[in-house]
């Protein structure tokens, strides 16, 4: 390893040393996050088990297969003007639907499936 040149200016080892400091609090600070955020997984996953243990008590006889498959009924519609994608939900008039992105109000057609 060499040493530093003799030459170099003292404000620019100045700043050296600066940055070496910003860089060690920099490294603490992240390596602090870092464990933060671990800490907060772990207790989402605490919460996400204890969640699943309530309503297995309240809801003895849930069927999990339902409540995955649920949102497998719900029609979508294409909006025929920017082509956007979005849910009918039940309270939405067929005859008068507006698009939630572009706003473009149109009405859907239902086909005979024989």
């Amino acid at each position: 390893m060499s040493s530093v040149d003799k030459k170099v200016d003292n404000n620019e080892c100045k700043s050296i040393e600066v940055l070496t400091e910003a860089l060690k609090e920099a490294s603490k600070c992240i390596y602090e996050l870092k464990a933060r955020v671990e800490y907060l997984e772990n207790y989402i996953k605490t919460i996400d088990y204890n969640i699943q243990e309530i309503e297995s008590a309240v809801f003895p006889n849930a069927n999990d297969e339902y409540d995955d498959n649920f949102c497998d009924d719900i029609p979508v519609v294409n909006c025929p003007k920017c082509g956007a994608k979005f849910e009918l939900v039940s309270t939405d008039d067929p005859d008068n639907l507006e698009c939630p992105l572009c706003g473009t109000q149109f009405k859907i057609e239902f086909s005979d499936s024989e």
